[in-house]
């Protein structure tokens, strides 16, 4: 212990023995980096050889969705799923265990196979497209096709695919070459032409491609031309049991505010910085955000609300279960949605939360994007803004809260989910 003191009180021992020690872990990192690569590498060269025919008897009852996201925080999936196991199918989910165990309960004919965690990380590391772990879970069943959760599974869905005599289901949620990275610029070099590669190779592979919105669609149709299935994220208003106090009572807002609601992922892609320094424009106005990733980001919410002197009327909530949304949005004036539209797939999102808020009976506050103009604006039901102006949001506000007949019109207009589309896209293959 002493000699330990008298090194780190001493700049000519210690200076050296952390610069060994830098140099030691620099290498380590390179070593575990060239191994990952190598591994991957020769994963997508061997793996779609490996084997024969399929290695047990097809269920044609049984559809297997690939999925690499948190699988209990992925109201698609969930929704999907549901729609599949209403018509009698039986559906197994391949997704990483990030929850260590815990298994969502989506009713009798869905269950999980947990691959290990670490298939999260195989994927965010070049070549993006492949992990040994989640095919092997893939393998595990011999389904009537594999439905394949965003362009990250394609390429082991139709390994597995192929391997197992299987239909092949592709599903973009998201369109994967214009999306980001995690710096939260555009996907570039290497690794746009790979998602670019591989969505070509899907559209021409999948025996069914799905899409969320009608602009995706077409965009991907410019790619390759063929038939694509539009599935849009509407909630079913069956979902959810519970019942919530209204919004005003869960979180002691005073009366007299008028309260507009965000319920939904947060982080820095979801542009609420403006609408949080907006309030300063609407003295009578609270804002509530809940939602996933909250714990994260909740206190730089709480700090931008303080610098502006605004932080008595931001109420910060822990995220509620996806089946509850709808009614634990109950009470709010409003529901807003915002995106910094830095690529063509933030351009064109379109949102579940929009058609969650309307379910709730709320009118909705957007950016200006094509999608959610569609839906929102165009049929009325909300008011759009500018989507980092903060003077927009106000005006937005404003002019919803003088319109004396929109949640009227809210409440009478229709949105009929998609989900019963899934289970008849799939009965063209029986």
């Amino acid at each position: 212990m002493r000699l330990y003191d008298f090194a780190r009180r001493t700049p000519w021992i210690r200076r050296p023995l952390l610069a060994i020690w830098e140099a030691f872990y620099r290498g380590y990192r390179f070593v575990a980096r060239m191994l990952a690569l190598c591994r991957a590498a020769l994963g997508l060269l061997i793996f779609p050889f490996i084997g024969g025919g399929p290695s047990k008897e097809k269920d044609a009852r049984l559809i297997a969705m690939l999925v690499f996201s948190d699988v209990a925080a992925d109201p698609r999936v969930e929704r999907e799923a549901r729609a599949l196991s209403a018509a009698g199918y039986r559906v197994a989910i391949a997704a990483p265990d990030f929850r260590k165990g815990v298994t969502p309960d989506w009713g009798p004919n869905v269950f999980f196979k947990f691959c290990p965690v670490v298939a999260a990380w195989d994927i965010n590391r070049f070549p993006w497209i492949f992990s040994g772990h989640m095919l092997r879970t893939a393998l595990e069943v011999a389904p009537l096709a594999y439905h394949c959760h965003d362009l990250w599974t394609v390429w082991i869905g139709a390994i597995a695919a192929k391997r197992q005599d299987s239909k092949l289901v592709v599903d973009f949620h998201e369109w994967f070459s214009e999306n980001v990275s995690h710096t939260m610029r555009p996907h570039r070099g290497l690794r746009k032409l790979t998602y670019r590669a591989l969505e070509k190779y899907a559209l021409r592979r999948a025996d069914v491609v799905i899409t969320v919105c009608q602009s995706i669609a077409d965009e991907l149709k410019t790619m390759i031309r063929r038939d694509i299935e539009l599935i849009r994220n509407i909630p079913s208003l069956a979902c959810g049991s519970r019942t919530y106090p209204t919004i005003r009572e869960q979180f002691h807002i005073p009366d007299g505010l008028f309260i507009i609601l965000y319920q939904g992922g947060v982080g820095p892609t979801r542009n609420l910085g403006p609408i949080i320094k907006a309030l300063t424009h609407m003295p009578d106005v609270a804002l509530v955000i809940s939602g996933p990733g909250i714990d994260s980001y909740g206190e730089e919410y709480r700090e931008t609300a303080a610098k502006i002197g605004v932080e008595d009327r931001l109420y910060i909530g822990a995220p509620v279960p996806s089946a509850d949304v709808i009614a634990a949005a109950n009470g709010a004036n409003a529901g807003i949605w915002s995106l910094d539209p830095v690529c063509k797939n933030f351009y064109y999102a379109l949102p579940n939360k929009i058609f969650e808020y309307l379910a709730a009976g709320l009118p909705v506050l957007v950016a200006n994007l094509p999608e959610v103009k569609r839906e929102i604006i165009d049929r009325s039901l909300g008011y759009a803004f500018e989507h980092s102006d903060c003077a927009s949001i106000a005006a937005a506000v404003s002019r919803l809260r003088k319109d004396n007949t929109i949640k009227m019109r809210v409440q009478i207009a229709k949105f009929e989910p998609d989900w019963s589309r899934l289970p008849k896209i799939y009965a063209r293959f029986r």
